[in-house]
């Protein structure tokens, strides 16, 4: 029974802190969100402004300057993970993990780790955790 409680516990704390650094994630994405007449979905599917209704005539460049100028451009996986990076480092996850860890390596010194108990803990906790959290946060 104790390895079911410890499993859904540390499981419980990794999800609400991973949702916790992820919600000052977006928060502080929000803070910095600047205002414009194009929004990011536009930029990037229509990064010439081709489709808009005013006509423009300050773009005269040769082609092959703006296929360097798209080269430059790439490299928006590596943006992006670089970006989620303060995320995914946050303190409050790496804390819960590392509280996952040492309940595992408890339960398991003092042999008492049921295997089967532990994963269904971890799995009620990853189910339960986020439904009760968007309940609370109503």
């Amino acid at each position: 029974m104790s390895s079911l409680l410890v499993a859904f516990f540390t499981s419980s704390f990794v999800i609400m802190m991973s949702l916790f650094s992820y919600k000052r994630y977006v928060n502080r994405q929000v803070d910095k969100f600047e205002t414009s007449d194009r929004d990011e979905i536009d930029k990037i599917e229509d990064p010439f402004d081709l489709y808009s209704d005013e006509i423009k005539d300050e773009d005269n460049r040769d082609i092959k300057e703006i296929l360097k100028e798209e080269k430059k451009k790439g490299g928006v996986l590596k943006k992006s993970t670089f970006k989620a990076l303060p995320t995914n480092l946050s303190p409050f996850r790496i804390l819960s993990y590392i509280t996952l860890v040492i309940g595992f390596i408890y339960l398991k010194d003092n042999e008492k780790l049921d295997i089967t108990l532990y994963l269904i803990g971890i799995t009620a906790g990853i189910v339960i955790t986020p439904i009760l959290l968007n309940r609370f946060n109503r």
